[in-house]
């Protein structure tokens, strides 16, 4: 499980989110290519449904990460 120890590598508008939303873009920004949900709850070791829910709210709520559709509902997600 990878875990979120030096704060100074996460921008601005990521530290104000929960643990689990920085885990999960430090798990993005560790990663050789954009992930799907499932990879990223893979890599973090949580739940699918939480690492949705983390990515979502990273998409939405910050300029850090970037969202790209492969198919109707699933998305490729990625540090800006």
């Amino acid at each position: 499980m990878t875990t979120v120890t030096d704060q100074s590598e996460i921008p601005d508008d990521v530290k104000t989110l929960p643990h689990t939303a920085k885990l999960v873009y430090r798990v993005l920004a560790d990663a050789d290519e954009p992930l799907r949900a499932t990879e990223v709850a893979d890599r973090c070791a949580i739940p699918e449904r939480t690492a949705r829910d983390a990515l979502q709210r990273l998409a939405e709520q910050t300029n850090s990460v970037d969202r790209r559709p492969i198919t109707g509902r699933e998305h490729l997600f990625l540090v800006a």
